[in-house]
């Protein structure tokens, strides 16, 4: 997968980058596209190398004005440091590239951008269904369109639709539904392309719903005994699922306790110190810990993601919020704990994505699931039940590959650690609810009333 290029008597040899078969196809297919299309889309399952395909493509069009977008500064570094020394690419060779992210574009000018560039690529192109840089974007487009015919645009994503937002799909608005090469999640686990992880549900999210439960009967009861009543059943709750947290031996089997390399997806950053002291207690031994956020100056978080890459032996654990959501990847990750509770399935599948990559193929990783994110949208479901319900008939139909496909069954179990408990909280929520605690405190009323019960006030 290197390049060298030779300097014989005034002369330069180059050899060829050479991508991994299915990227080889993403590009063959991108190339074939844009002599038909000013405009497409490659949409392709994060972890499967779409930006070796980027990387390839602008080093193959070196001599053009390039302008590459994206959402971050960690994505625009990855590609330039990152992906092109892995293929061997040397950045100097490329003197018109140009970076840019997709908020600074709201203070720029859409005509001069246009008038300036060859080529466009706007990575992870579902953010551009975003208000703001969204306008901008559409008609930096637009304007392209008009009066830039030779000019190419290239949009790539692993997730084009816009859940959250009116199931807005991206690549119809920006891109006609023009789509080079598709590689979906799925179809990259059964093709042996990612890893099919082990997905372990965690009970830790339901002491953050205990605590709103404890409100609400805090505000909506009156009396002693209503309120004497509903502590007793939220005590009892809460020692149950403090028992099923507290039991760190359940963790055991899926952690490697000598080196290991994890990322926590935070909520918020004031969340991250409570979050390291529930890994610290399974993991109980010598930690090394990175945090990321927007608090620090970003030439320090890059600093932190580099050490913690480059990390090879012991216990690694990279805290951030936000930043590592999507783009970028590290190599080596045994597992992710999911500590952000989200509705949206971008979200969710960008931050599956930082665990899932062709170099984990052959390995087990596991995702560790704190607050129940697989049964907040059913897309989520969606894919879990799609992939099992196809391993199961390929194993039928290709024969050949039969061992691939039940290596993949046997990994990809949901294994839920909060069963029991959940139960006990879902009957909880049932009678502590807004309505039901008013409904009872206005029984409990009557019943005072009528003289069948003392009615003495919460103090």
């Amino acid at each position: 997968m290197l390049i060298y290029i030779l300097e014989f008597e005034g002369y330069y040899m180059e050899f060829e980058v050479i991508l991994l078969p299915h990227n080889e196809i993403g590009y063959d297919d991108l190339n074939r596209y844009l002599e038909y299309y000013q405009m497409v889309s490659l949409n392709r399952a994060t972890g499967t190398g779409k930006s070796f395909i980027l990387a390839k493509f602008i080093f193959k069009n070196r001599k053009k004005r390039i302008l590459y977008l994206s959402p971050s500064y960690v994505i625009n570094d990855q590609i330039l440091e990152d992906h092109m020394a892995e293929l061997g690419i040397d950045k100097s060779l490329i003197p018109y590239l140009d970076f840019q992210i997709y908020r600074n574009l709201i203070k720029m000018d859409m005509e001069e951008l246009a008038a300036k560039y060859d080529i466009i690529i706007l990575d992870e192109y579902h953010r551009c269904g975003a208000k703001k840089w969204g306008i901008q974007v559409n008609k930096l487009l637009k304007i392209i369109k008009e009066k830039y015919p030779n000019t190419k645009v290239i949009g790539t994503t692993a997730t084009e639709v816009r859940y959250l937002d009116n199931d807005k799909n991206m690549n119809y608005i920006l891109f006609d539904g023009v789509e080079a090469s598709r590689l979906s999640l799925v179809d990259a686990i059964l093709m042996g392309i990612l890893p099919a992880p082990v997905y372990v549900i965690t009970p830790i999210y339901m002491l953050k719903d205990l605590k709103k439960i404890e409100e609400r009967i805090n505000k909506y009861t009156f009396y002693n005994n209503q309120k004497i009543k509903y502590d007793k059943l939220l005590s009892g709750a809460k020692e149950k699922i403090e028992n099923v947290i507290g039991n760190y031996k359940t963790y055991e089997e899926y952690l490697d306790k000598e080196n290991g390399k994890y990322i926590v997806f935070s909520q918020t950053i004031s969340e991250i110190h409570s979050n390291r002291q529930f890994i610290e207690e399974i993991l109980r031994g010598n930690i090394t810990s990175y945090e990321v956020h927007s608090r620090k100056k970003r030439i320090v978080n890059k600093e932190l993601l580099n050490k913690f890459r480059a990390s090879k032996f012991g216990q690694h654990v990279l805290y951030c919020v936000n930043i590592l959501n999507e783009g970028l990847h590290v190599k080596g990750v045994n597992a992710i704990f999911m500590m952000r509770r989200t509705k949206s399935p971008i979200i969710y599948l960008q931050q599956l994505g930082r665990l899932l990559s062709y170099s984990a193929r052959d390995k087990i990783v596991y995702v560790f699931d704190t607050v129940d994110n697989i049964k907040n949208h059913p897309v989520i479901y969606n894919i879990y039940e799609e992939l099992i319900s196809r391993a199961k008939e390929l194993i039928k139909t290709d024969p050949d590959n039969k061992e691939r496909y039940e290596l993949i069954l046997n990994n990809l179990k949901i294994v839920d650690l909060g069963n029991d408990a959940r139960s006990v909280l879902d009957e909880l929520k049932k009678i502590t609810g807004k309505k039901e605690l008013i409904e009872d405190r206005l029984d409990i009323a009557v019943s005072v009333l009528e003289g069948k019960c003392e009615g003495n006030p919460v103090e």
